[in-house]
């Protein structure tokens, strides 16, 4: 059976040594790799982790900020930060993904694959539908910690969804999220991500 890469998301803002140790040691049973995304991890001082993180030089870590940092914020890492600015085609697709427009959903997802990874559109998929769940509860309130450019895009397709039909298309991007971890699915990302913008 082909084995499949765990991916684990941590908060930055609320991490701490243990969960970033436990993260980076335990291996899921059903992976033959891990990969530990760890999200606003400049948010607030971690010094004791930084520490840690320099010792061990983990080579299946990324720190992902979603802004440049200054360079007094990297400066005790050892690690040096890198600059990866997306194509511009995936935020053409994720503001395509809306109910009946599948055929264009999936013609932008297919050209985003040409430019990067199945896994990486899937990690801002579920992202934004996350987003547009906290706008249609919260409202502009919920999105606070946004640049106010991407929370009023996120408000404006959020408008288009429901808060049931965006609570079940979570369920079915966390669903997949499972299948892929645990290999209970013959199909590989993009083709279940195929089937999924069709179900919108």
């Amino acid at each position: 059976k082909i084995q499949k890469k765990e991916i684990v998301k941590l908060d930055g803002r609320k991490l701490d040594l243990v969960t970033i140790q436990e993260a980076l040691r335990n291996v899921n049973l059903f992976s033959s790799e891990k990969l530990v995304i760890v999200e606003r991890f400049f948010s607030k001082p971690q010094d004791k982790i930084i520490k840690f993180l320099n010792d061990k030089n983990p080579q299946n870590l990324i720190l992902w900020e979603n802004k440049e940092l200054y360079p007094s914020q990297a400066k005790n890492l050892k690690a040096q930060p890198k600059i990866f600015k997306l194509p511009a085609i995936v935020f053409n697709f994720l503001d395509s993904v809306y109910p009946l427009n599948y055929k264009d959903s999936l013609k932008l997802f297919h050209e985003c694959l040409k430019k990067t990874s199945a896994e990486q559109i899937f990690y801002l998929l579920i992202k934004q539908v996350r987003f547009m769940i906290i706008a249609n509860d919260l409202g502009r309130d919920g999105l606070k910690g946004l640049h106010p450019y991407q929370a009023h895009k996120i408000a404006s397709l959020c408008r288009k969804f429901s808060q049931e039909q965006l609570l079940v298309i979570h369920k079915n991007l966390v669903s997949i999220d499972f299948n892929q971890k645990t290999g209970k699915t013959v199909l590989d990302l993009s083709s279940q991500l195929d089937l999924f913008l069709g179900s919108i």
